[in-house]
């Protein structure tokens, strides 16, 4: 088998100092490459693409267009410049990963080119009573329906190979928060999901929404 070129996708919605930091962990890794997608931040955020700039490719949009067009827009550059052969792994800016987190979902990707691999955090947030049971219902309504045991519905990291990439393209839809409907639509679609205990630290609060949940009931039937 021909050697599977491995991409890092990280949005930059908000640089900081975040991103030098990320993008220095990842490039201590073998052979990753880093795309940085800076999704119109402000003139001042220059500084930060700037001490990045040997170690990723970045790609610019002019104005901000969020997450999830950042997150297309790479996948778009990746399937242009190298459509085969290939393991896409999307990050999180306010995620503090591990290079071993990064490398586990790597090689579970290389045994396992045909699944989307959701990387999970085994520490569990302070969220809210109410986002918490959503989340539980949903997890427990897919193990109903699809008899698949799953354990994550958002993820911190989000692997699949260049199979899966135009699979990718058109399930991130317009909506902010995608991760439900990566792992909805691969389990409606019977995509093989794998999911990998990871050790990162979520830097912010976490939130989940609340829409989401008769979005993911609707999408179950």
């Amino acid at each position: 088998m021909d050697t599977l070129k491995k991409f890092v996708i990280i949005p930059a919605c908000m640089a900081n100092e975040n991103l030098v930091n990320l993008v220095n962990k990842i490039s201590k890794g073998k052979s990753i490459n880093i795309i940085v997608v800076d999704d119109g931040n402000r003139p001042e955020t220059k500084v930060y693409f700037d001490k990045i700039k040997n170690k990723a490719s970045v790609i610019y949009h002019m104005e901000k267009r969020g997450k999830k067009a950042a997150v297309k827009t790479a996948l778009n550059y990746i399937k242009n410049i190298y459509p085969l052969n290939c393991l896409i792994i999307i990050l999180d800016l306010n995620i503090d990963y591990s290079l071993d987190d990064i490398i586990k979902v790597f090689e579970c990707l290389e045994e396992n080119t045909d699944a989307v691999v959701l990387g999970l955090r085994n520490k569990h947030d302070n969220i809210s009573f109410k986002n918490g049971l959503a989340k539980s219902v949903v997890k427990s309504l897919i193990r109903f329906l699809k008899r698949k045991k799953v354990f994550a519905v958002q993820s911190d990291i989000k692997g699949f190979s260049n199979k899966n990439l135009q699979f990718m393209l058109d399930t991130i839809g317009e909506k902010q928060d995608y991760d439900w409907e990566i792992f909805l639509k691969s389990s409606r679609d019977n995509k093989k999901i794998i999911e990998v205990e990871i050790e990162s630290q979520n830097q912010n609060k976490t939130r989940y929404n609340l829409k989401a949940l008769i979005n993911s009931i609707k999408a179950c039937f």
